[in-house]
Formats: C-alpha cells, sequence, structure tokens
C-alpha cells in the first residue's frame, strides 16, 4: 500500500481540514508521516499510539508577519527541514500530501519532481502572490483537494487545468453531536451556565470588520423575546466593546482552542455566519462552522451567499437573509424559532450528506493508478 507522507507549513492543529484527513487516514488504516512546522506535544503522543510518526520542526509556531522578506526566510527554513527529513525516510512510490498554499511555495519547485496532491483552503483571489505563485504546482499535481463546488470551478478556470479539483468539505471527521455536552473550561462553563435557559445566537470565528454583525446585534437586542448573543473568536480590534453598545448583554467568551470549542457550540440555538462581498474568497466561502453547526443539528442564519445558499436551501438546514437588514434578521430568527424541528431536522441531514471516507477513498485510488 503507497505511503503518504503530509506536509504542512503550519501547527497542525490550526489546520482543522488537515486534522480530518489524518484523521481519515487513520480510519482507513493507510500507511502515513506527517512532517508540520509546529505542534502540540499531546498531539504527538496520540498518534505515536497509533503508529503514525510526526516530524516536528518546532513546538511553537513562527508568529505571524506582514514583512515579506521575514516570510521567505521562514519559508526556507521550513523547506531545508522538510526535504533533508523527508530524504531520511524516502521511499520509491511514496505520495506528498502538500498541506497548505503556504507549504506548496516553501517546499519549492523540488516538489515538481515528485507525485503530490495540494490541499489549498482559500481562494486567494486578493492575493495574487499565492493565486499566480501556485499556478505551476497546481497543473502538475496528480490531484487538488479544495473545500467549496464553486471555489474548484474557480481554480480550474484561473489555473486552465483539465479536470476540476476533488471537493471536500471543512466538516469534522469526529464530531460530539449531542447537545449541551460538558464544557473542559471552567471559565468558559461558568459564563454559559449563567446565561441559564435562554436560547442562544452563538457566533464562531474570528470577529473583525469583514464579517460585520451591527444589525444582527441590534436585531437580537430588539427581539420581542429573550434570547442572547454569544461570541465565540478572537477580537480583531474593539469590535466587541462596539457590538455590546448595540446588544448590551451579549456574551463574549473569547478564543477557544479547537476541539474544546464545539462544547460551548453543543448550547447554541441557532448559529451565525457572516461574510461580507468584499471579496472572492467571501462570496464562495467554505466554512469549517456550517458542518459543525449541523453536526448537532443547530440551523443556521447566514449570510446571503452562494455557497451558503448551495448547502441551506438544499437541506434546509437554516435561513440565508440580508444581513444589512434588521427586518430581513428578524423576520430569519422568527422563523427558525417557530419552525425549529424542521431545520433542525434539515442541519441534520446536511451533516449527513456528505461521507469523508468515500471522499478521500476516491482521492486514494486516482493517486495510486
Amino acid at each position: 500500500m503507497t505511503r503518504i507522507i503530509v506536509i504542512l507549513k503550519e501547527k497542525l492543529e490550526y489546520r482543522r481540514p488537515l486534522v480530518n484527513c489524518l484523521e481519515v487516514f487513520a480510519n482507513l488504516g493507510r500507511k502515513f508521516v506527517v512532517i508540520v512546522e509546529s505542534c502540540d506535544d499531546s498531539t504527538i503522543e496520540t498518534y505515536h499510539d497509533l503508529g503514525i510518526d510526526i516530524h516536528r520542526y518546532q513546538q511553537v509556531p513562527w508568529p505571524k508577519t506582514k514583512n515579506p522578506f521575514l516570510k521567505i526566510r521562514r519559508w526556507l527554513a521550513f523547506r531545508r527541514y522538510a526535504w533533508t527529513t523527508y530524504q531520511k525516510m524516502k521511499e520509491s512510490d511514496d505520495i506528498l500530501w502538500v498541506g497548505s498554499a503556504d507549504t506548496t511555495l516553501a517546499l519549492g519547485k523540488k516538489l515538481l519532481s515528485y507525485k503530490y496532491v495540494l490541499h489549498i483552503h482559500e481562494l486567494y483571489d486578493t492575493f495574487p502572490r499565492y493565486r499566480n505563485g501556485l499556478r505551476i504546482f497546481a497543473k502538475s499535481a496528480t490531484a487538488i483537494v479544495v473545500p467549496d463546488t464553486s471555489r474548484a470551478a474557480i481554480f480550474r478556470v484561473w489555473w486552465n487545468l483539465s479536470t476540476t479539483p476533488f471537493v471536500v468539505p471543512n466538516k469534522p471527521f469526529h464530531h460530539p453531536r449531542k447537545p449541551k455536552i460538558e464544557i473542559f473550561d471552567a471559565n468558559v462553563e461558568k459564563q454559559i451556565a449563567e446565561i441559564g435557559n435562554e436560547p442562544i445566537i452563538l457566533y464562531q470565528g474570528h470577529i473583525e470588520a469583514g464579517r460585520n454583525l451591527d444589525v444582527v446585534a441590534k436585531a437580537i437586542h430588539n427581539l420581542s423575546f429573550p434570547i442572547r448573543l454569544v461570541l465565540m473568536g478572537r477580537d480583531h480590534g474593539n469590535f466587541v466593546g462596539h457590538l455590546k453598545t448595540l446588544c448590551p448583554n451579549l456574551v463574549s467568551i473569547g478564543f477557544v482552542t479547537p476541539p474544546h470549542h464545539l462544547e460551548v457550540t453543543s448550547y447554541a440555538t441557532i448559529g451565525i455566519i457572516q461574510y461580507d462581498f468584499s471579496c472572492l474568497n467571501h462570496i464562495f466561502c467554505a466554512p469549517n462552522k456550517i458542518w459543525e453547526y449541523s453536526g448537532f443539528g443547530i440551523p443556521t442564519l447566514a449570510a446571503d451567499l452562494p455557497s451558503l445558499r448551495y448547502y441551506l436551501d438544499r437541506f434546509h438546514g437554516g435561513i440565508c437573509c440580508n444581513f444589512d437588514s434588521e427586518d430581513d434578521v428578524t423576520e430569519a430568527i422568527g422563523q427558525i424559532i417557530q419552525n425549529r424541528e424542521f431545520y433542525m431536522s434539515g442541519a441534520m441531514a446536511l451533516y449527513d450528506s456528505w461521507d469523508l471516507i468515500e471522499l478521500y477513498q476516491i482521492i486514494l485510488e486516482k493517486m495510486e493508478r
């Protein structure tokens, strides 16, 4: 059986779709090795117990930087580590699974002489360095994996590919799927407990300008029935403080390390997904959250975007509405609350509609032809 060498120039735990990929490989009994920039000791121990080796460049990831020269230096440092590590274990029929755009560019043109799969997570329409830099690697890859059908079609056009990339949604391979599970963090547990029995509308993700929640906050504050807005994620600016002026009783939990964030998600009545129209990457989004919500049977209140409509309208797993209109948001929340069992059933059907094992088996079969 062909061995898979998974390479990632990021912190492994932060790239959840790739963790899903590894969990599928382990479930299928595939032989694979991981070369990664950083990961936690506990992750190394967990995979070691499964007989899987993780080769780690460093324990703590580099801090983010916008300095292009520093970024290139880091790429080169990881390039040396990754190729040196791989050469020590190389087997003739290995297939490289390249875990991100940064990983691809870091490995450089030497990658072109190997059989490999590109796992691309974003669209990069506003990042020409990535969009153009990946072209040569995309055209040479055995397979390309992306998380959304629209992105797959766009990449085929941009890169003049002969076939459409494989689509594997950002669905968790392991999901608790039970409501109100135990919360690991005592402080977070206290915050949720203090809400009591009021329904929770949960936003999870980055809190930033490109995901404006002003209208949602106003709508929730002005509802005629009790309901709480809960924010879970990093605040990139004083957005939480601003939102509290619009919805004074909102609860901000901050960032919760995955997969513990799902413990909080399990308490939600409705989950929010909001992206604006500032770039194609937002319009054709592929959020992990839609799967994290639907796995619990939580209906989604989402911005009116094509990729979200593809899932939510098809299965009735929630409602897409105009996030610039307080009336639209209010009506959508009311509709979900009044028909909650219907939308919960649709959310469950959405989650069950994609089988990760089947999808990855199809990709692996192509790799081994």
